[in-house]
């Protein structure tokens, strides 16, 4: 590549901006750039050499091949995916199953426990009447505490006030 020059003159802030000197004067300087144009040749369409031709062929073949492979890789992934959400689905449901028929089970065996407590309890429920049981040999037996008002249990009626006629 050759380098063109372009030569180009800058007043001022515009000289300062492209840090040509370090006074911000406003005389005029001349700035030189050289630029490397990315073309060769004198500006005139140049065909491609057979070997740029090839290169570019090579290149773009490989990266044919590697979006393909991607490509390929992307729908293997995906078909994997399918597969998988198709079987956790799957066991989801087999889960649920499972939890039906082990709530059922526990129902069942809820309703059991409670028949078997009730019948515990009738068996070893007391069916001795109030106030009698058996006296064991030098065993005193006691009688109920009457805890009715003593009024109630000695039968006494309220005293009446007696007629004090000296009080009146």
């Amino acid at each position: 590549m050759t380098p063109y020059e372009i030569t180009a003159t800058c007043i001022g802030a515009a000289a300062a901006a492209l840090a040509i000197g370090p006074s911000l004067s406003s005389t005029a300087k001349d700035i030189t750039v050289k630029l490397a144009a990315p073309w060769r040749g004198t500006g005139t369409h140049r065909a491609p050499s057979p070997a740029e031709l090839a290169r570019q062929n090579h290149e773009l073949t490989t990266r044919l091949v590697a979006a393909d492979s991607f490509f390929i890789r992307l729908i293997e992934d995906r078909d994997l995916v399918h597969a998988q959400a198709e079987e956790a689905a799957r066991r989801a449901a087999e889960a649920e199953q499972v939890v039906a028929c082990q709530q059922q089970e526990i129902e069942r065996l809820t309703g059991q426990i409670t028949a078997l407590t009730a019948q515990a309890a009738n068996q070893g429920a007391v069916s001795v009447p109030a106030g009698t049981r058996p006296i064991e040999q030098g065993d005193e037996p006691t009688t109920p505490i009457d805890v009715r008002p003593l009024r109630t249990a000695l039968s006494v009626l309220p005293l009446k006030a007696a007629h004090n006629p000296a009080a009146s």
